[in-house]
């Protein structure tokens, strides 16, 4: 299992984070503390109970579109679309880069993902958390991709964060909470040069002209996980001239690291 010593919180503005175990007396590497694995597994706890949650929310939503379907004579409709069609975005993934895929092929009318965006993910994929940070990354570009349909054609009129607060669409949300989302970076990661550099990603010129820019805003895919643990960092676009959320970057969190990571 990838080594928890290294899980932290992820230091965007307002997120506290826990300390980096150091080595040992005789200077070599030690393995994670009691104290460590607990930090990584109360954070896999509250990570599922974010999913069942909104596995709840999804079930019961699903059940009262039935019983309205059932009521007007309908409900055949819904179990002719019970498995994906042919060609459609599928439910399930199993890696990461088959989640920036799917989203590549079947989003591309409100998302935007550049082609430098997929980064090291090899390591990604094959850890023994791969599945689980699949099935997040498909669920949290779904997210991105259904907030920026919201905005032009519901004319919904709120950011990411106020659309996740307000419970995301029917099919999929993502939590508004600074434990899997950050709108923006702490001061001190963007004051710092060689921080700031490595949120610098590339991104359609008509967003930005010089085609790179710097982008704040992400996706925690895993608080466990270690260096290892995706992000997904974004640029909110809907509001401008090409009206779609733009993704910079996927991949693991040593590449974007902080002033504790």
């Amino acid at each position: 299992m990838a080594s928890t010593r290294s899980a932290h919180r992820d230091g965007a503005a307002g997120g506290p984070s826990d300390p980096a175990a150091g080595p040992d007396a005789g200077g070599g590497a030690v393995g994670p503390s009691a104290e460590e694995l607990e930090f990584a597994l109360a954070l896999e706890r509250e990570e599922h109970a974010g999913t069942r949650a909104e596995l709840a929310r999804v079930s019961g939503h699903l059940d009262r579109v039935l019983a309205a379907l059932r009521a007007a004579g309908l409900e055949h409709h819904a179990w002719g679309v019970q498995d994906p069609a042919p060609g459609g975005p599928p439910d399930e993934v199993r890696t990461v880069s088959e989640a920036v895929r799917a989203a590549e092929r079947h989003l591309r009318a409100w998302l935007t993902i550049s082609r430098s965006a997929a980064r090291d993910l090899h390591g990604v994929d094959t850890a023994p958390e791969a599945a689980a940070w699949a099935a997040t990354a498909h669920r949290g570009l779904r997210a991105l991709a259904a907030y920026a349909r919201a905005r032009r054609e519901e004319d919904f009129a709120g950011g990411f964060w106020a659309w996740c607060a307000q419970g995301g669409s029917a099919a999929v949300c993502w939590p508004a909470s600074e434990k899997k989302l950050a709108m923006r970076e702490s001061e001190t990661v963007m004051g710092c040069a060689k921080y700031r550099r490595t949120r610098v990603f590339d991104v359609d010129p008509r967003v930005e002209p010089s085609g790179r820019m710097v982008m704040q805003a992400h996706l925690k895919i895993s608080e466990g996980g270690g260096d290892l643990a995706p992000r997904i960092y974004f640029h909110d676009d809907t509001g401008g001239a090409t009206g779609r959320v733009h993704v910079g970057f996927v991949g693991p969190h040593h590449l974007v690291p902080n002033t504790r990571a």
